[in-house]
């Protein structure tokens, strides 16, 4: 194999493919990609972050507390792609919330719809939300059946502007559907029984994340096991270890986007897209 490919006598290991001033060689020595100018994502390019002694391949490297702001419309989510895991008769749904307002914002903070119903509603695998109750928002959590039967509970405030951490779980075993606000329950039921549906006939299934809800979702972590209260209480409102095998999902929304060309956007380098 040539080491000078295009023959303008620097190696290809001391070319700098992106123009990000990390050369190639140095790129791989960090696991770093030679064609994306940010490969990790954050908002700092590959030669800032070398700059810093941070790791160019680590989007939590440095750390930068950031969410996802939903502006409340129908079409306003993230949708995320099929996998089998997701398929859960035990559950255990977590986020932070930050609603802007209470007047009309019920929407959903996580859902897995499985089948289309009459009327436009559907079948769901399980549920965590808010839905206006007053003067003020509470949460709601659990799943519908195909033949449009409602396992629900309700329960707890969350005002317009304030952070509060979400929780739902749901075990199969003991039929039980608890909800939690800052980690303390708000409402539980041990009379569920009929296991929430993995499958539905036919129609839409996704995964979809704020749907109609409008304002800051953070720290959205789906588990494939019913969590205890003191699990619950004890993580609430802080990270955890994304190597838990339990985990189905874990969203930290802490990558950033590119605001300015402190290196010129082109091929490798785009504005509010996959490579900046």
């Amino acid at each position: 194999r040539d080491a000078d490919t295009d023959s303008d006598s620097t190696s290809d290991a001391q070319e700098d493919l992106d123009g990000d001033g990390v050369v190639n060689a140095t790129e791989q020595s960090l696991n770093s990609r030679p064609d994306i100018v940010d490969t990790d994502d954050d908002g700092r390019t590959d030669s800032q972050e070398l700059g810093a002694s941070t790791n160019p391949a680590a989007p939590s490297d440095p750390i930068t507390s950031r969410s996802i702001d939903l502006g409340g419309a129908a079409t306003d989510y993230i949708e995320v792609p099929h996998a089998f895991r997701q398929r859960l008769t035990d559950w255990t749904i977590e986020a932070m919330v930050n609603p802007t307002v209470v007047a009309g914002n019920g929407g959903t903070i996580l859902r897995r719809v499985v089948q289309n119903l009459a009327g436009g509603s559907n079948a769901m695998n399980y549920v965590l939300g808010v839905e206006p109750n007053g003067a003020t928002l509470r949460a709601y959590a659990g799943y519908v059946q195909p033949d449009g039967s409602q396992f629900i509970i309700r329960g707890g405030a969350l005002s317009a502007g304030a952070c509060s951490h979400l929780a739902a779980s749901y075990n199969n075993l003991t039929a039980t559907l608890s909800l939690y606000v800052d980690g303390v329950p708000v409402a539980t039921t041990n009379t569920f029984f009929l296991a929430p549906p993995v499958n539905g006939k036919g129609g839409s299934t996704f995964v979809r994340i704020g749907e109609d809800f409008a304002g800051l979702i953070d720290e959205v972590r789906l588990w494939g096991v019913a969590r205890t209260a003191t699990q619950i209480a004890t993580n609430s409102g802080k990270t955890v270890a994304s190597t838990d095998t339990n985990l189905v999902h874990y969203f930290r929304f802490d990558d950033g986007q590119a605001t300015n060309d402190l290196i010129a956007f082109g091929e490798f380098h785009q504005p509010k897209g996959a490579q900046d």
